[in-house]
């Protein structure tokens, strides 16, 4: 007889649908920075310091990949999967920030 490995969780039933997310007028903004800045980033960190350049470079990170990660979740950035990497807005993205200037 095979147990399972999660007893409690057998009988829960968990949504699959997307998440809730709301994009916020910060998020919106950062978006127009994206936008402004030629829509492409290398890191969290240039877009944080777009943002506040009064923050140190940690802190610049963390803002910057806050909403780069909400942006991102809901379609308006990409990810550049290439050997530099970064980040880049989408054509959604490019729609959304021109709308919401």
């Amino acid at each position: 007889m095979r147990h399972p490995k999660t007893p409690l969780l057998e009988h829960q039933n968990f949504s699959r649908g997307p998440a809730n997310i709301v994009i916020s007028e910060l998020d919106l903004q950062a978006l127009k920075v994206l936008n402004g800045l030629g829509g492409s980033v290398l890191t969290a960190a240039d877009l944080g310091g777009a943002l506040n350049s009064k923050l140190d470079n940690s802190r610049k990170s963390m803002l910057g990949g806050r909403h780069l990660r909400r942006l991102q979740s809901v379609g308006f950035v990409k990810a550049i999967e290439l050997p530099g990497g970064g980040y880049e807005i989408t054509v959604t993205g490019r729609a959304a920030a021109s709308v919401a200037s």
